[in-house]
Parts: structure tokens; sequence; C-alpha cells
């Protein structure tokens, strides 16, 4: 089932409550896992830009989002790194607070919609001819 991208729907928005969905170890000498939310503030990296960064908070552990990534299914995966080690077995359907790095995303708004301006504006032949990357022959 795909995950509620709530970033969409409140782009100014820098903090959330979800359920948890899924969650598997990463690496467990690191505290590293990866989760699947219900529903996520969170921007999945896409069409290189880079994705929202912040923080999972479980119970009393603070969990660092370090990538985000959707599937073609559009299910979203945060990858995180945890200050200490977690009880995976327990915590389907448990609720997390999530935090966005508002400065991080705020930079990323404004660079995207940059990029279009840009584009929008530049003569597509001379940016295609000025940007032609040679061969690997020449």
């Amino acid at each position: 089932m795909p995950t509620l991208e709530l970033y969409y729907i409140y782009p100014y928005k820098t903090d959330f409550d979800a359920d948890i969905i899924s969650i598997d170890t990463c690496d467990t000498g690191y505290n590293t896992y990866k989760i699947i939310l219900n529903q996520t503030l969170f921007f999945p990296e896409a069409g290189g830009q880079s994705c929202d960064r912040g923080e999972i908070i479980i119970g009393n552990i603070t969990a660092i989002v370090e990538n985000v990534q959707i599937d073609k299914a559009g299910v979203i995966t945060h990858f995180i790194h945890s200050s200490a080690s977690l009880d995976i077995l327990n915590l389907e359907n448990t609720k997390i607070r999530g935090k966005i790095d508002w400065e991080h995303r705020f930079s990323n708004m404004q660079q995207h919609s940059g990029e279009h301006i840009f584009f929008r504006h530049s003569p597509q032949k001379v940016w295609l001819r000025k940007c032609r990357l040679p061969s690997l022959g020449q």
C-alpha cells in the first residue's frame, strides 16, 4: 500500500505524527534501520533532488533520518540512525513523531523552483548546444 505523501498536502508543515507499518534492521552495530510509515512529511530523493532530512522520535529515542526513498509502488522508506538500539519486534503500529529539517527543505524548494524558471526562459537549442558533452572518442 502506498505511503500517504503529506509533503504535497502540507508543504510548509515541519512536524507530523504517523504509525510504523514496518521496521527492519540495516546494521545492528550502527543502530541503523529502515522504516515504513503510513504517512510522511519527508520528501524522498527523486528527479535529482535530495531527500528531506530530520528526525523520527519513537518513544524516548530520537533517530536521525539519513535517507528517504520511494519505490514504484509509492511506498516510502526512511533510513534512520538511532541513538540506541530499537526493539523492532515490538514497534509495528507504534506511533512516531517526525520533524523536518526546515532549512534544508526550504533550500530544496527554492532551488527546485529556480531550476524551473531558468530552464523555462533559456533558449533550448542554445542550452543544449552549450551543454553537450564530448563523446568518449574525442
